[in-house]
């Protein structure tokens, strides 16, 4: 292989892994910006931007993760801030993990792919941060479903259906929701798929990168 041509193949290769991390980037930038917006939203019980000057009304009850209707009887009124503490926190904490849970793999696939760039795949490093990206995708991703099954059941549990009943009057129900509701419809409760796929994917690599490197330390071996 000429020079120009070793030079030319070694712009290529630069280019190639430049364009692969700006999309790693983009993706999870992508990915953790409606989670990060709804968590700082819920949190905050309104907007968190206003661009008027009137103060902004405060969101439905609806808008939690866990939830598909809420109707107001007329004249009540109600708002996220109203409602109970713990299911406030049992809705906006997967949000901020799942975001958490993207941001930490992203970094750990970049790192990974720096090495293999410098040619080392098979390094003590890469299958170490492999294990790690493995770790982080399944913890965050099994953790967050938990989460958010918890608040699917401690909402069940306050309002007395499927059959689970704390026995809340109806003043206590009020307080609970943060106001008068006639009708509350409860969604099942969200476990980031992809998340948990891309886990058993990385477990799998990982296997195959650790069998590589045994494979080159075999074969120095032998050398």
């Amino acid at each position: 292989m000429s020079q120009e041509t070793e030079i030319r193949t070694t712009g290529a290769r630069r280019m190639g892994a430049w364009v692969i991390r700006a999309a790693i980037v983009l993706a999870a930038l992508f990915g953790i910006a409606g989670n990060i917006s709804r968590g700082v939203a819920l949190s905050l019980g309104r907007p968190p931007i206003n661009l008027g000057t009137e103060p902004l009304p405060g969101l439905p009850l609806d808008r939690l993760p866990i939830l598909l209707q809420a109707e107001l009887r007329e004249g009540a009124t109600g708002t996220v801030e109203d409602s109970d503490l713990v299911l406030r926190l049992l809705n906006i904490v997967p949000l901020f993990l799942e975001a958490l849970t993207v941001v930490v793999a992203a970094w750990l696939l970049l790192r990974v792919l720096s090495r293999v760039a410098a040619r080392e795949a098979f390094s003590t490093q890469v299958v170490s941060r492999w294990r790690a990206l493995t770790g982080v995708l399944l913890a965050g991703g099994l953790l967050t479903g938990l989460i958010n099954s918890a608040a699917f059941l401690y909402l069940n549990w306050n309002l007395g259906l499927l059959g689970m009943d704390r026995g809340l009057d109806p003043e206590e129900r009020d307080a609970f929701l943060g106001g008068d509701y006639m009708a509350v419809g409860i969604d099942v409760p969200h476990w980031p798929i992809p998340v948990i796929i891309a886990g058993l994917v990385a477990l799998a690599l990982t296997a195959a990168f650790r069998a590589g490197a045994q494979l080159e330390r075999d074969v120095d071996g032998v050398i």
